[in-house]
């Protein structure tokens, strides 16, 4: 199984029984329902972006989550935005090589080159000031009262 489809079954597990028993969310489905809005709300933060159920009744546990899976995005080659799936992949691989103390990264018996490694870390470094960027310009209209 990939990464795509670690995080569309972690993610799934992790919302569903998260917001079980809540009655703003999930709460008012049957068992089958709450499954499928489970997947759906997994899936949609990378791709989409729509979503099946109240985000205001959510818990901020599934906010965050959301949030994470929206930074992190979709695949490679599609539209949807953060890092990509597959920097995120590397990004992994480099912090678990480094936490073993390995000089280099291998994924799947190859090498992984420093010049990957520099874009992968740019890529979300880049992305991370754009993101703050957008949410200090929000949080400016926001507060002096520019979006209603």
């Amino acid at each position: 199984m990939g990464l795509t489809g670690v995080l569309l079954v972690a993610w799934t597990l992790a919302f569903t029984l998260g917001e079980w028993h809540n009655p703003k969310a999930l709460g008012p489905l049957d068992g089958a329902g709450k499954v499928l809005a489970g997947f759906f709300a997994s899936v949609m933060p990378r791709t989409a972006g729509f979503n099946s159920l109240d985000v205001s009744g959510m818990h901020p546990s599934s906010w965050l989550a959301t949030d994470v899976l929206m930074f992190i995005g979709g695949g490679s080659a599609g539209t949807a935005g953060g890092i990509k799936v597959t920097t995120f992949g590397m990004l992994l691989f480099m912090v678990w090589a480094d936490m073993r103390g390995q000089p280099r990264v291998d994924i799947g018996h190859r090498a992984l080159g420093m010049a990957t490694q520099r874009q992968a870390v740019a890529r979300t470094a880049d992305d991370r000031g754009l993101t703050r960027s957008v949410r200090a310009c929000l949080r400016r209209s926001f507060m002096s009262g520019v979006a209603a």
